[in-house]
């Protein structure tokens, strides 16, 4: 899914849903996205396999992997049912940070 594709959709089920607040905002508040990337879309500790030696041996639960904005993966860590130690470090180490600010006013009516 593009980036057009994602914001519309999202845009759409937010309105399905009741959302009213941000109705001609939000989609100048969602990210923007230039390039779509094959995205885990559920890293988290949980699903990331460790040796002895700390050393990444695999990556579990692919069934939610599609190609994404490349702010998705960032913005499912960052939600804020994930605050803490997991998202301070993603924050610490991603690449490129982006305005979540969109998604979450849309997360508060989806989710």
């Amino acid at each position: 899914m593009n980036d057009s594709e994602l914001r519309v959709r999202i845009y759409e089920r937010y309105l399905h849903f009741g959302g009213r607040r941000f109705e001609s905002q939000l989609p100048d508040m969602l990210p923007r996205s230039y390039s779509s990337v094959f995205t885990h879309a559920d890293i988290a500790p949980r699903n990331i396999m460790v040796d002895e030696q700390n050393k990444v041996t695999g990556i579990l639960d692919w069934e939610y992997a599609v190609w994404y904005p490349d702010y998705w993966e960032y913005a499912q860590i960052m939600r804020p049912a994930f605050e803490g130690d997991w998202s301070m470090w993603m924050d610490r180490t991603a690449p490129q940070t982006w305005d979540l600010n969109g998604i979450n006013a849309a997360r508060r009516v989806l989710f």
